[in-house]
């Protein structure tokens, strides 16, 4: 599943799960300068898989732990995300 961060909290936890940047996102987040969102297992909606920067409704990167590229099936998915979901809004 994918989710928009809802809070510079969200960011704080993400940051630490995947061991990246993304708490500094907080003020680009918060003037509307990009959206983020979070890739989870259905089953493990805590955990961290996927870190998401989108921008004018395209994916700008998408990261996984130590800032390192999502794997084969995590970018499919993110395509098809970004193609039925990003597009269509």
């Amino acid at each position: 599943m994918i989710f928009p961060a809802k809070s510079v909290k969200e960011l704080e936890d993400e940051s630490k799960q995947q061991n990246h940047c993304v708490r500094t996102y907080a003020e680009k987040y918060a003037n509307g300068k990009c959206d983020i969102y979070f890739m989870r297992e259905i089953d493990k909606p805590k955990n961290s898989l996927v870190t998401i920067e989108v921008r004018e409704d395209k994916i700008v990167q998408s990261r996984i732990k130590n800032n390192g590229e999502p794997d084969r099936i995590q970018k499919n998915f993110l395509k098809k995300w970004e193609t039925k979901v990003l597009n269509a809004a």
